[in-house]
C-alpha cells in the first residue's frame, strides 16, 4: 500500500483509509483479476507467443519478517545454494504472474495476478 500511495502523490493520510479496502468485502478479487487481464489482453494486442500460445511469466520472492503477532507470517522453506543462509525463515511470500507483450524491439512484462 505505501508503494501505491508513493506512486500516485497521495497525502500520506489516506494510507490508513486504503489498508481498509484491501479486506473489504466490496472488492471481488476474483473477479477484479479476471477484469484486469481481459483489460491487459485489450491494452496490449501484440502478446508473445510461442506455438501459438501466450507467454507467461511466473516470479514469486520470500521476504523474512521478525516481531510478533505479525499476520500472515509463516514458516517458509529458502531453496539457496549458499549454506550461509538458514533452510527455513519466518516471513511472507509474494507471487506474480505476468504476460510477455512486444514493445518495438524487445518485449516486457505486465503483471496480471
Amino acid at each position: 500500500m505505501t508503494s501505491i500511495v508513493r506512486a500516485l502523490g497521495l497525502k500520506p493520510a489516506l494510507y490508513s483509509n486504503l489498508l481498509h479496502t484491501i479486506h473489504s468485502t466490496a472488492i471481488d478479487l476474483d473477479q477484479l483479476s479476471s477484469l484486469w487481464t481481459r483489460s491487459a489482453c485489450e491494452l496490449f494486442p501484440d502478446p508473445v507467443r510461442f506455438n501459438d500460445r501466450l507467454v507467461l511469466l511466473g516470479d514469486g520472492i520470500k521476504i523474512a519478517k521478525q516481531g510478533r503477532r505479525m499476520p500472515a507470517v509463516k514458516l517458509l522453506h529458502q531453496s539457496s545454494d549458499s549454506n550461509t543462509k538458514a533452510d527455513y525463515i519466518m516471513g511472507h511470500s509474494h507471487q506474480a504472474i505476468s504476460l510477455l507483450v512486444n514493445a518495438g524491439s524487445s518485449a516486457f512484462a505486465v503483471p496480471l495476478v
